[in-house]
């Protein structure tokens, strides 16, 4: 394992090397992700058009993992939203004042 030779080594320094390595894991996982969305789109784009039972079917199944790589992505901006929201949020920022200001906007009622 990458983290036995971290022996004598301090806290501070060890998990400087886990947030690196973490970083590093989550470059290539979001790389990953979006090659595997360009690659699935792609297969959709050959297969549109064909009238034959395999296409129909390798498209159905191609449609559904994209759906799933779609959601996960969704569930990820999600996540990145609300850690924005947690950091900034409730501190005066330019971005909280955004966020109120948008939000009165649309609650409120212009005329009846």
């Amino acid at each position: 394992m990458w983290f036995a030779n971290l022996h004598g080594i301090s806290i501070t320094d060890r998990l400087t090397a886990v947030s690196e390595s973490l970083s590093i894991w989550a470059s290539h996982a979001r790389r990953n992700a979006h090659r595997t969305k360009n690659k699935l789109q792609n297969q959709i784009s050959a297969l549109q058009g064909r009238s034959d039972s395999f296409s129909i079917s390798k498209m159905s199944q191609v449609r559904k993992e994209l759906a799933e790589v779609l959601l996960r992505e969704e569930a990820h901006l999600r996540q990145r939203a609300k850690q924005h929201w947690l950091k900034d949020g409730d501190s005066n920022t330019r971005f909280f004042h955004a966020m109120a200001s948008s939000r009165k906007k649309k609650n409120s009622i212009a005329q009846l």
